[in-house]
């Protein structure tokens, strides 16, 4: 087994809360120009993922809104709709077991947890259109082969060689042009992804121990307080001896709390005082410090925390909010994703792939208020031209700024 670089050994001291053991995302300086095969490790995002409900919900909900497009494919220059079966056939159906939508949320899943993708295209043969099937591998399984080389490339192939699969039930090796990298951009690495996971380290460390700490009190400590010896001699109280305290201790913690047949009232077995303490749950804020953690990883994530579970919304604030995710979060990154997409399955020149959300009821009653509202300034600037306090020209231009065209 390979032992550990200075560098992780590094990074493991410093990070007393072992949140990211052996990270992957050690130092730019450390992978570019590294060459050979590189582990992108998943463990501790995996492990967070399905241990925080609060960031499972927040990825999931994103990553649910992602796979709610449509995929067409457009002419650029007309932006119309044009018609081909086969690319239909592969975008519905992906693969056996994924129809379009799971395809797609188990993508923006992985991707979202380990801030890497990979898409696989099985294509038999050069000369076949598109592939047969589109695979999403997770990045615990792949490793990217790197030349070594960035800078003066001109192909992803140059610096990319290909792609390792290694599980517990085989290995393969895929070619590069066979894979469809994506990833969310680190701000000085170009090869690996940095996932919005990383920057939450506090926020998701507080929420752990906001739990624990209530999952003690709750299970462990429903009686808490001190047994003092009231036993004296010449010199005062008597101590009581570690043999003694022990056994106490294991008694009292087995016997009283909150839980099923425990007692709730302190029974003492010996001249000894119970001083009662208590856990002011509601003065620790527990359960606001969970909130306030919750607001940054939605915030992270780019979506808005009246989507969630929240007293203080509104109908109009959740709809409102929804909208604002589409046009500021998810309708941008699905850009991203059929942009390369289009590039990877080759569509050929002046077409592209699209997605679009214009189908969702809150997209289309959100499209009726900007029509309704574009006609209310048609009416007011025909008025206007009508009782000759705008000339036609000017009325036009008003018009076209705003619809954007100036």
């Amino acid at each position: 087994m390979k032992k550990p670089s200075f560098i992780k050994k590094l990074i493991t001291l410093i990070d007393p809360f072992n949140l990211f053991k052996d990270n992957f995302y050690v130092s730019s300086n450390f992978v570019i120009g590294q060459k050979g095969a590189i582990w992108i490790d998943t463990a501790k995002p995996y492990h967070l993922y399905n241990t925080i409900p609060q960031l499972k919900a927040v990825i999931n909900r994103k990553a649910t809104m992602f796979s709610n497009m449509n995929i067409y494919l457009v002419d650029i220059k007309t932006g119309k709709q044009q018609e081909d079966k086969d690319l239909d056939k592969l975008l519905q159906n992906p693969n056996p077991l994924q129809a379009q939508n799971d395809w797609l949320r188990n993508f923006k899943e992985q991707e979202q947890v380990y801030g890497n993708q990979f898409i696989y295209g099985n294509k038999p043969s050069p000369l076949m259109k598109y592939p047969l099937t589109l695979w999403n591998i997770s990045p615990s399984v792949m490793r990217p082969v790197l030349s070594g080389k960035i800078f003066d490339q001109t192909t992803l192939e140059e610096i990319i060689l290909n792609y390792e699969y290694e599980s517990l039930t085989g290995q393969k090796t895929f070619e590069a042009k066979d894979i469809l990298y994506s990833k969310i951009n680190d701000l000085d690495n170009p090869i690996e992804g940095r996932s919005c996971i990383i920057a939450l380290k506090y926020p998701i460390s507080n929420i752990e121990a906001a739990y624990e700490y209530r999952n003690v009190i709750m299970k462990e400590k429903g009686a808490l307080g001190i047994l003092s010896n009231n036993s004296k001699d010449a010199m005062g109280a008597i101590p009581l001896g570690t043999e003694e305290r022990e056994r106490l201790e294991k008694t009292y913690t087995n016997r009283y709390g909150i839980s099923k047949e425990q007692s709730k009232v302190i029974l003492t077995e010996a001249s000894l005082t119970w001083t009662p303490m208590s856990y002011p749950t509601k003065d620790m804020l527990l359960f606001e410090e969970v909130d306030a953690n919750l607001i940054t990883i939605i915030d992270a994530f780019g979506l808005n925390v009246n989507m969630f579970s929240n007293k203080a919304a509104t109908f109009e604030n959740v709809k409102q909010s929804i909208i604002q995710a589409y046009q500021d979060t998810i309708i941008p990154e699905a850009d991203q994703f059929t942009q390369a997409l289009t590039k990877f399955l080759k569509i050929k020149e002046g077409y592209r792939i699209v997605a679009s959300y214009d189908h969702l009821a809150i997209m289309k009653e959100n499209k009726l208020k900007g029509m309704q509202s574009l006609e209310s300034v048609i009416r007011s600037l025909n008025e206007a031209v009508t009782l000759g306090l705008l000339d036609k020209a000017k009325a036009v231009g008003i018009l076209a700024t705003e619809l954007g065209l100036n």
